[in-house]
């Protein structure tokens, strides 16, 4: 048993150098040179450097998150409804995202409930919310 052990122990250790001579060299790639593709350098350049200049960063404009948390707590019940079930407080686009993001604040605040339901985002008022959690409104 304990000669088995052993041959066992030497040819594991007879095939570990044979893997360790077959190894090939570690490989160096020389650096990038970008100048060799003509262009290349100033179109990468492009992509970003520039950026900031042809679309500059404006903050959004009439967006007031309380207002939205208030109209969404007179509409949401204590049985679940679908975020489309909340009324617009604008006829915009913009209107349907400024509901969800107040929908996710007012989740992060333990005040309501959301989960997504199929393609419905569905909305139910915190059945442990009487007080906010004590969460300030600012």
């Amino acid at each position: 048993m304990a000669e088995s052990r052993r041959q066992k122990k030497q040819q594991r250790e007879r095939v570990r150098k044979m893997l360790a001579e077959s190894r090939s060299a570690n490989l160096q790639l020389p650096v990038a040179d970008l100048s060799t593709v003509p262009g290349l350098e100033q179109a990468l350049n492009g992509l970003t450097v520039d950026l900031a200049e042809l679309v500059p960063w404006a903050p959004q404009e009439g967006f007031d998150l309380k207002r939205y948390q208030s109209h969404i707590q007179a509409h949401i019940r204590d049985f679940a409804i679908s975020l489309e079930e909340i009324p617009p407080l604008e006829n915009t686009r913009k209107d349907r995202v400024w509901r969800f993001v107040a929908v996710i604040f007012m989740a992060h605040m333990g005040f309501i409930n959301i989960w997504q339901d199929g393609q419905e985002i569905m909305v139910i008022k915190n059945g442990s919310d009487t007080e906010g959690y004590g969460i300030h409104e600012d």
